[in-house]
């Protein structure tokens, strides 16, 4: 009967591991890892344009989908945008709000980045997108 109630016991802690680590992969709460992160600075480099568009969080990248057609990697300077409970808050926008969940329009003030710093934190999900904007803040 003992090894019994361990087999029952052990199985069930199998099925409770196992739903726990689905839910965490098919959820963006709490999870900044898609998020494209720069330094922190008090340069305004990069702040005269507006990026207007539709946030995306796919396939391990944070985008947006640029009134212009376009899928753009919005980079953020580092502690001022994480994921929560599925929703992006922020700062850099021009938005009534500072946060945003996947499919909401988001304006973001910065500009184009003409490549890739080296000291940028970029997800190897968003590194199929060659377009990439500095909001600005931090």
């Amino acid at each position: 009967m003992h090894s019994l109630r361990a087999s029952v016991r052990t199985v069930a802690v199998i099925g409770v591991l196992m739903v726990t680590g689905t839910l965490a992969a098919c959820a963006p709460g709490g999870e900044s890892s898609t998020l494209a992160m720069r330094p922190a600075t008090t340069s305004t480099e990069g702040d005269s344009a507006l990026l207007t568009g539709v946030l995306r969080h796919e396939d391990g990248c944070t985008f947006v989908d640029s009134a212009a057609g376009e899928a753009v990697v919005p980079v953020f300077a580092e502690d001022t945008a994480a994921w929560s409970g599925g929703t992006l808050t922020f700062s850099g926008a021009l938005s009534a709000t500072d946060k945003a969940v996947a499919g909401d329009t988001v304006n973001l003030a910065g500009g184009q980045a003409q490549g890739i710093a080296q000291d940028w934190k970029i997800p190897d999900g968003c590194r199929a997108y060659g377009s990439f904007w500095i909001v600005s803040g931090g």
